[in-house]
């Protein structure tokens, strides 16, 4: 039989394309990706670039504009659980197959999992509590105010001091600690793996030229992966050519604060998210700091909207889930 005689045949029987004109129509549906791509996808919100790598990672609302662009749709198969609620550890794996709408077709499938050891579900960052009123908003008081410790009523708190050496302060553990509550987030952990299918079935479309293939907190999976570069913050969109605010989406990984006195020596706390290995925000706003903290405990993704100052610095309007 001739080369030209060769065939692809569907799934299920359908309708047969002939090798001949295959590279015109591969170069149609490359042109057609790159469309959807530049077109459809919005930058920051739908895909976004991990520092380190060449190309972006896909979020999950840019999965499903292109499967909707496309008239595809997702089905979910689980492969693969662990619910060991002893120990505890949670394992999920999943396979998503894209599907045709109408002729139920499968167009391509994907393999996705996540589990209760991965870091950001593993740990949380554990800061002092107020012993009196339970908040978080614990810092260290000055020398020249007579040193000690502080609930500090910018974080919330309750303004009550308590001196050097108090175990009820000193004594608590804080930084990176073991997730107590990882019970409360296995929902959370179930469906990142179907997130992460999703996205993966939809880089096999033939968008993987367009998008790298990692996990959600910037690490490579394949071993040997260049390691990221040094942390940068992610610069905003000028006003002149955004299309509406500016919003950043991820997972918020990590929480710093960095105070100081002002001239007019009241103190102020500076709280500094990160996500995507990169500093997303910083603000001044309590709020803003607990609801990313609700966020980073819970493993949900967020999405950040901001509006942009003339001098560059990024003030929040919302949080939300994304």
């Amino acid at each position: 039989m001739e080369t030209t005689d060769l065939a692809i045949v569907h799934e299920g029987g359908g309708a047969m394309e002939s090798w001949e004109g295959a590279a015109a129509r591969g170069v149609a549906r490359r042109q057609n990706r790159e469309g959807i791509v530049k077109q459809v996808l919005i930058k920051d919100q739908d895909y976004g670039v991990i520092p380190g790598t060449k190309k972006p990672i896909l979020f999950k609302s840019g999965a499903e504009k292109i499967n909707d662009s496309l008239n595809l749709y997702p089905t979910f198969e689980r492969v693969q659980v662990v619910e060991d609620w002893d120990r505890p550890l949670f394992h999920y794996a999943y396979r998503c197959t894209l599907r045709h709408r109408g002729t139920e077709i499968p167009i391509a499938t994907g393999i996705g999992s996540c589990n209760s050891m991965e870091e950001k579900y593993r740990y949380r960052n554990s800061e002092r509590i107020c012993p009196k009123c339970g908040k978080p908003a614990i810092i260290k008081g000055k020398e020249e105010y007579g040193g000690g410790w502080l609930c500090w009523p910018n974080k919330g708190g309750c303004r009550t001091k308590f001196d050097d050496g108090d175990a009820s302060i000193e004594g608590q553990q804080i930084g990176k600690v073991l997730n107590e509550e990882i019970f409360s987030i296995v929902n959370t952990i179930d469906k990142m793996a179907q997130v992460r299918a999703l996205k993966g079935a939809t880089r096999n479309l033939g968008f993987s030229d367009h998008f790298e293939d990692m996990d959600d907190d910037g690490t490579a999976p394949e071993a040997g992966a260049k390691p990221a570069a040094a942390k940068t913050v992610d610069q905003p969109k000028r006003k002149d050519d955004a299309t509406g605010p500016p919003i950043w989406t991820g997972f918020i990984t990590d929480i710093t604060t960095k105070t100081g006195l002002k001239k007019n020596q009241q103190p102020w706390t500076l709280f500094e998210l990160h996500g995507n290995d990169q500093t997303v925000i910083c603000t001044f706003d309590t709020k803003i700091h607990e609801a990313a903290q609700a966020f980073k405990e819970s493993g949900e993704e967020v999405k950040i909207t901001y509006t942009v100052t003339q001098q560059g610095g990024k003030n929040v309007v919302e949080l939300s889930a994304a």
